[in-house]
């Protein structure tokens, strides 16, 4: 195929083989490949990056960002407010960013589209729809201003960080959520300056990536939860420990039945909390491993958990739901009603419990040890929702009814 359109992208975290954007956008860019879509990406230079992006088929710009690890430790003390405005790579990327923008030529590009997180690459966006007015792509896969992990101390902060991703809003000429309950939240915030420019384009899953059909229990004697994520904050372990303890008093060999598999960050004060209620029997803490390995811990595991943060709305879009149903094992989420969470777990026939709801909790794993089975009458076509020939194919329908009319 010959390419048509030669995008300018922005995505920080393209390079990164562990993270969930890099992962994600790594995957949409090889679906617009296969629709003619041949961007030039700019991303962050780093040592971990993935030596097979895709290089011989696309250009990429590295760029430097400043060591900021003592930046943040000291301005998290002194000004923590500053960091979240929109985030720390404001001003430990994106300065070298604009320095590489402004050495090149733009006028070949058909379009601009910005990636976040982070969402100062969206700040890029707005500097260069201002200098060049191409036709400008904002993409978010995470929320800003609904984040909520983004806690200011004070009222002047928050409001001037509004007032950027209002910016965005208004400027951009195609928003792009991965839910609908951010593109409601949105809706209800800007109202008629983006109602008829903002749409959803969830994730995808690797075409590579392989469908198991066997959901039948891998332990006989002991059923594996598999968490794979980063824990962080509010998005804890907490409901979890208060659900085991109750247990413990109901089977009381439950160490023998049940155990918690967790890859990824899990912070100290959450394994503090384990050993201090006697639960380390039931917690294996495996810490980061590589994306090419979790293929072998999804295969056994009988269960994939979710958990969120508890919040008023939710707007995330979990990215490790997508590699769940592909591997057709019950999924439990635990998350606010009004989530994405919430929306495609009831969709799609899994579970999902409120957090806070220890006693449904309970219910839920007793059923879990007694009758599996119970559980295994979820959609297994699901996934296929999540298709990357999809994801391209709408993203292209997007750009040429909103970008190139």
């Amino acid at each position: 195929m010959s390419y048509n359109y030669k995008p300018l992208f922005i995505i920080k975290n393209f390079s990164l083989d562990t993270n969930p954007g890099g992962i994600q956008s790594r995957r949409f860019v090889k679906a617009l490949l296969k629709e003619g879509i041949k961007p030039e990406i700019f991303c962050l230079n780093t040592k971990n990056q993935n030596q097979k992006l895709l290089q011989e088929e696309i250009k990429i710009h590295y760029v430097n960002e400043m060591p900021h690890k003592y930046f943040f430790s000291i301005m998290r003390r002194l000004f923590p407010d500053i960091l979240y405005l929109p985030d720390i790579q404001r001003f430990t990327f994106l300065p070298f960013l604009k320095k590489k923008l402004n050495s090149l030529s733009l006028n070949e590009f058909d379009w601009i589209h910005t990636v976040s997180f982070s969402c100062s690459s969206h700040l890029a966006g707005l500097y260069l729809k201002s200098k060049t007015n191409l036709p400008w792509v904002a993409q978010f896969y995470d929320p800003w201003v609904g984040n909520c992990y983004r806690k200011y101390k004070t009222n002047f902060f928050r409001k001037l960080d509004e007032k950027i991703e209002y910016q965005v809003a208004i400027n951009a000429d195609l928003i792009i959520h991965t839910n609908e309950i951010i593109k409601k939240d949105w809706e209800r915030r800007y109202g008629e300056i983006v109602k008829n420019k903002i749409f959803v384009l969830p994730f995808s899953y690797d075409v590579k990536s392989p469908v198991m059909n066997d959901a039948k229990p891998k332990n006989k004697k002991k059923k594996r939860i598999l968490y794979a994520g980063n824990l962080y904050l509010d998005r804890n372990l907490e409901d979890i420990i208060k659900t085991l303890k109750i247990l413990k008093t109901k089977v009381p060999d439950l160490e023998e039945k049940i155990e918690f598999v967790f890859i990824g960050n899990v912070p100290s004060s959450d394994k503090i909390s384990v050993t201090a209620n006697n639960l380390n029997n039931l917690f294996v803490f495996l810490g980061q491993k590589p994306y090419k390995e979790l293929s072998e811990y999804y295969n056994n595991a009988d269960l994939l958990l979710v958990i969120d943060a508890p919040a008023k709305e939710n707007l995330f879009f979990p990215s490790k739901l997508i590699e769940y149903f592909l591997y057709q094992k019950p999924i439990l989420g635990i998350s606010p009603t009004i989530s994405a969470t919430h929306d495609l777990l009831s969709e799609s026939g899994h579970t999902w419990i409120e957090n806070g709801d220890i006693s449904k909790m309970v219910e839920y794993f007793m059923t879990l040890l007694n009758n599996y089975d119970a559980f295994l009458k979820f959609d297994h076509h699901y996934y296929q929702k999540f298709s990357p020939e999809q994801l391209g194919s709408e993203y292209l329908k997007l750009v040429e009814t909103f970008i190139l009319k």
